[in-house]
């Protein structure tokens, strides 16, 4: 009895926590990791601290789709030093950001 009730407390944490947003400010380097955020946090649209995007490889980070459920930032979005991100196609459902917005030295795209 211990046993199933142990279980059925660990699968409804799992079900709470499923496609709830990161608990932390996160840094996005890679393709990748924004690929995944989008599969990892499906129900993640009200983010409460910091987001960068800042490529550690020249060219790696060419789209912001992994995003694109994302409404609300709470802290800052930073988006930084991305050579081959061409646009904000992804973020469209962004709605507000409670700090900062910095765009900076994303040298081969037409981002304002």
């Amino acid at each position: 009895m211990k046993r199933n009730l142990l279980l059925l407390l660990l699968l409804s944490i799992y079900a709470f926590v499923q496609g709830q947003c990161p608990i932390t400010s996160v840094t996005f380097n890679t393709q990748v990791q924004i690929d995944d955020f989008g599969n990892n946090y499906p129900g993640c649209t009200h983010f409460l601290y910091n987001i960068t995007i800042q490529e550690d490889v020249d060219g790696d980070i060419t789209n912001l789709n992994g995003l694109s459920n994302i409404d609300t930032i709470d802290g800052s979005l930073k988006i930084i030093g991305n050579d081959f991100l061409q646009h904000l196609t992804g973020l469209e459902n962004l709605l507000s950001i409670g700090g900062n917005l910095e765009i900076t030295d994303n040298d081969n795209n037409d981002i304002p």
